[in-house]
């Protein structure tokens, strides 16, 4: 929370719709905010919206970056605990579907949050590759169904 405070940032958590587990932010801290399905179904908003506003995504695994890839714009993942997922993956080496940097450590995380912060982005070109490898020029039609279409291509 001091480094966002630090960076004037702020850090949007929006757990997956399947997640059952119940994340807790402490009052004390005022750069961090929940994103629930609640809310913003009360509000009308879908994600999409959301992230058109972000200056990065933070994620693990989820396809959601697939989709972020349209904007361009940095995406990290945190991949500590890649050894324990249990869901599967679509592909067989996955770290080849993530164009960015894999953080594994809170130290990581917070150099992150310095090179969004300076506008830093080191991986601006294998996100491209892998946007036009992925979605083959028809980046404005439906990111969603073009990535089902890829994803059955493997079978």
């Amino acid at each position: 929370d001091e480094k966002l405070r630090h960076n004037k940032q702020i850090l949007m958590i929006k757990s997956h719709p399947r997640e059952k587990l119940v994340i807790y932010i402490p009052s004390s801290c005022k750069y961090i905010k929940m994103l629930r399905d609640e809310e913003l179904e009360a509000k009308n908003i879908v994600l999409q919206e959301v992230l058109a506003d972000t200056s990065a995504l933070l994620t693990d695994y989820s396809g959601i970056s697939f989709e972020y890839l349209l904007l361009n714009r940095p995406i990290e993942y945190i991949v500590g605990d890649m050894s324990n997922y249990t869901r599967g993956f679509a592909f067989d080496n996955p770290l080849d579907y993530m164009p960015g940097e894999k953080i594994n450590t809170l130290g990581e995380l917070l150099h992150f949050l310095d090179d969004i912060r300076i506008n830093r982005d080191k991986f601006e070109k294998v996100r491209e590759r892998l946007k036009e490898k992925i979605f083959k020029g028809n980046e404005m039609k439906n990111g969603a169904e073009e990535l089902i279409k890829h994803l059955d291509r493997f079978g």
